[in-house]
C-alpha cells in the first residue's frame, strides 16, 4: 500500500514521525531556552529597582543617617552639613544609591531599557519546569515510537528478502536506517552485554576449575592450605 506521496505506508510513517521529532525539539529548546517574556522581565526589573531603593534607605553608606530622600538632599547639598561625607564601599552600594534617587525614572522607562533587538518571548518562569518536561516526555514517545516502526519495517524487509532468495530472486532490499544517535545508542549497549557476558564467562570457567579441583582432592576432611602445610612438616621431619 502506497500513500499520496508515493511511499509505502510503512516508510510514509517513519518520514512523518522523523518531521514530528524535529518540531517537538524545537519546541523543547524554546521552551527550556527563549528568554522570559518582555512584560515580566519588565516587572522584575521594576520589583528590583523598589527592593534595593527600600534597602538603601534602611541601611545607607557608611557616614550617614536619614529618614527620607529631603535628608539625603540636604546632607549632599550643604557641605557644611555635620559628617556631610558619604562613603561608598562598593559597586552595589553605589547602585543602591542610583535606583533610590532614580527609581522612578528606571522604572517608567524599564520597557525602552529592555528593548532587546531579536527578542523573542519565551515562557513564564512559573510554566518553563512543567511544559519542559512534558515536551521532554512527548519526545521521547516518539523517539521510542519511530525506533520501533523502523525495525517492524526492517523486519519485514527481511522476511521479504529471505522469501526471494528461497525463490531463487534477489533478495536485495535494503533496511531503513536508524537515527545516528539510536545507532550510536545501541552499539554502546551492546559493546556493554558482550563485556558481561565476557566477565560472566570468565566467572563461570574460574568456578569450573575450582569444583574440578575440590572434586580431584582426596576427602581427608582438611582444607587444601592444612594438607600442604601438612605436607611441608612431613617433608621438614617436623610432627603433624
Amino acid at each position: 500500500m502506497t500513500t499520496p506521496s508515493g511511499l509505502p505506508a510503512q516508510h510514509q510513517a517513519i518520514v512523518d514521525l522523523r518531521k514530528q521529532i524535529v518540531a517537538k525539539r524545537e519546541e523543547l529548546s524554546n521552551a527550556t531556552n527563549l528568554p522570559i517574556p518582555r512584560a515580566e522581565l519588565v516587572e522584575r526589573f521594576r520589583a528590583m529597582v523598589d527592593a534595593r531603593a527600600e534597602r538603601f534607605g534602611r541601611v545607607p553608606p557608611s557616614g550617614q543617617t536619614w529618614r527620607s530622600a529631603r535628608d539625603m538632599v540636604r546632607v549632599l547639598g550643604d557641605p557644611a552639613t555635620p559628617n556631610a561625607r558619604i562613603e561608598f564601599h562598593n559597586i552595589d552600594q553605589l547602585a543602591d544609591f542610583l535606583y533610590f534617587f532614580a527609581g522612578d525614572v528606571l522604572k517608567a522607562n524599564a520597557t525602552k531599557l529592555l528593548t532587546i533587538e531579536g527578542w523573542r518571548d519565551g515562557l513564564p518562569a512559573n510554566k518553563r519546569a512543567e511544559t519542559s518536561a512534558r515536551l521532554a516526555r512527548e519526545l521521547a514517545e516518539l523517539e521510542a515510537k519511530e525506533e520501533q516502526a523502523i525495525d517492524d519495517l526492517n523486519r519485514d524487509v527481511d522476511a521479504a528478502n529471505a522469501a526471494a532468495r528461497a525463490a531463487g530472486l534477489d533478495g536485495g532490499m535494503g533496511l531503513y536506517r536508524h537515527r545516528p544517535e539510536v545507532v550510536e545508542r545501541r552499539t554502546r549497549e551492546a559493546s556493554q552485554r558482550d563485556l558481561e557476558n565476557a566477565q560472566a564467562g570468565d566467572r563461570r570457567q574460574r568456578e569450573a576449575a575450582i569444583n574440578e579441583r575440590h572434586a580431584r582432592a582426596p576427602r581427608t576432611g582438611q582444607s587444601e592450605y592444612l594438607q600442604a602445610n601438612a605436607s611441608a612438616r612431613s617433608s621438614l621431619g617436623e610432627p603433624g
